[in-house]
């Protein structure tokens, strides 16, 4: 963790800047990490770990142990805020969730409103892809 105190105004903004990554080869990765740990099990999630955190485990479970030291080194402090930052993102994503109601307008005629997945592309525009091209944000069927 790189921890920064009491930064001159003039470093803000850089400051704040979110990391931006190449999704794509993202993607790629972890597509390959994830088919890699369904064949190799444990041993190729151990391998990883040293790969990319530079850890050698001897197990990857953890102890009870283990669990009771890592609690006490914690302050009280961290805990209460780490609390607080869990119910404030659980209240703001619950707030997001999308229920599809589908009303029949007329006999036969039933429309909703459909969440589609914008893909961008490296120009910054965005479309719609496969089964959502050619239809907006809302969608009307007859049967």
């Amino acid at each position: 963790m790189n921890v920064i105190k009491y930064p001159q105004k003039e470093e803000w903004d850089e400051l704040l800047k979110r990391p931006v990554m190449n999704v794509d080869t993202l993607r790629e990765t972890v597509c390959r990490v994830l088919d890699d740990v369904k064949t190799g099990g444990d041993r190729t999630v151990m391998a990883y770990e040293k790969q990319f955190d530079h850890v050698e485990l001897e197990r990857l479970a953890v102890t009870e142990e283990e669990m009771d030291e890592a609690e006490r080194l914690v302050s009280p402090e961290l805990k209460d805020a780490l609390r607080l930052a869990h119910d404030n993102i659980g209240k703001f994503h619950a707030s997001q969730r999308f229920e599809t109601t589908k009303v029949e307008v007329r006999p036969g005629v039933t429309c909703w409103q459909k969440a589609g997945a914008l893909h961008s592309r490296r120009d910054g525009t965005a479309f719609l892809h496969g089964a959502d091209a050619g239809h907006t944000g809302q969608d009307c069927r007859m049967p």
